[in-house]
């Protein structure tokens, strides 16, 4: 294998290989700038021309397409701007949400129980649990021990994400004001993580909340008696949602102005701080939560949320898609 190496604004490498195939190398590190000696020509590798422009570089060669681009591309291949493939199902039968993020695979489980109510006394409530299956990752039973791991901060994110703000109508959970209210539990569960822990969790559990329905409740002030209602004696309820929330996380490594979205496990070693932007199919921010030591200025919060802003439209079709299909089955 021969390498070149070209000096600029950025460095650049050029691997020739015995079978013909070249391979480059591009390193966001500064270096000063220098002309290219002779030793250093690319007409010494048989490519005819390459130069730098604007941060990118195009070669041309036999063996390389003509004008094509080599960009700074991550670890499985995304740019920086891209989302991992996401899958979303949802099966009405057992009110289960399943989401695939990538290698993340998350399922949320709902389910309505009648308390006594906990703040208000006319509205229901909804409470959450994370738990990680044992082989999710190696480090995920130490992590779900640790008050300061990133089970908690999900869990609290959670809350502040469908609780706090009233995405969900908690009044209408009400069955007897002061006596009887529904508690909607979501219990998630984590198959295999590859980060983008908080974004998997909240696309399931949206996903659920759309598609979950309960069985109606009725309250005699006489007997004061409960009766619930099976789905053959009245039509299942479903939840009354203002909006569906989904978010994305931003990476922010030292040296790198643009933010690296959606970051793997492998890629979140590497970042310094992270941003977590939360918005609706409304177009609305509704979360922001940074973790980490995270200094970006107003330009580049306005472009995360521009980023987070398109890409909740595309989930929110996700999560229609995924609870209309069992319907269209069936």
């Amino acid at each position: 294998m021969d390498i070149t190496t070209f000096t600029g604004p950025f460095s650049f490498q050029v691997h020739l290989w015995r079978n013909g195939n070249i391979t480059f190398v591009y390193k966001q590190v500064p270096v000063p700038v220098t002309n290219i000696s002779d030793a250093q020509h690319p007409c010494k590798l048989g490519i005819s021309d390459a130069y730098l422009f604007n941060h990118k570089v195009s070669t041309l060669s036999q063996a390389v397409p003509q004008n094509k681009r080599v960009i700074h591309e991550r670890i499985d291949g995304r740019a920086w701007e891209d989302l991992r493939s996401v899958q979303v199902t949802f099966d009405p039968r057992t009110n289960l949400s399943a989401v695939h993020l990538g290698s993340t695979k998350v399922i949320c489980s709902l389910e309505a129980e009648i308390t006594a109510p906990r703040k208000k006394p006319g509205s229901g409530s909804i409470s959450f649990s994370l738990d990680f299956l044992p082989m999710a990752h190696p480090s995920a039973v130490d992590a779900s021990a640790s008050s300061d791991s990133e089970v908690e901060q999900c869990l609290s994110m959670l809350e502040s994400l469908y609780r706090d703000t009233y995405c969900i109508d908690f009044e209408t959970l009400c069955i007897e004001i002061d006596k009887y209210v529904f508690d909607i539990r979501c219990t998630i569960k984590v198959l295999d993580y590859d980060g983008g822990l908080f974004d998997a969790c909240t696309l399931a559990v949206s996903t659920a909340l759309m598609g979950f329905k309960r069985n109606d409740v009725t309250y005699n002030a006489v007997t004061k008696k409960l009766k619930s209602h099976s789905a053959y004696d009245k039509a299942l309820v479903p939840l009354t949602l203002y909006y569906k929330p989904a978010t994305v996380t931003f990476g922010f490594i030292s040296g790198i102005d643009e933010p690296m979205v959606d970051p793997t496990l492998e890629e979140s070693s590497l970042i310094e701080g992270s941003l977590t932007i939360g918005a609706n199919h409304r177009d609305e921010i509704c979360l922001m939560h940074q973790c980490g030591n995270l200094r970006i200025n107003s330009t580049r919060i306005q472009k995360c949320c521009e980023l987070t802003l398109r890409y909740a439209r595309e989930l929110s079709k996700e999560m229609n898609k995924a609870c209309t299909k069992p319907t269209q089955r069936n």
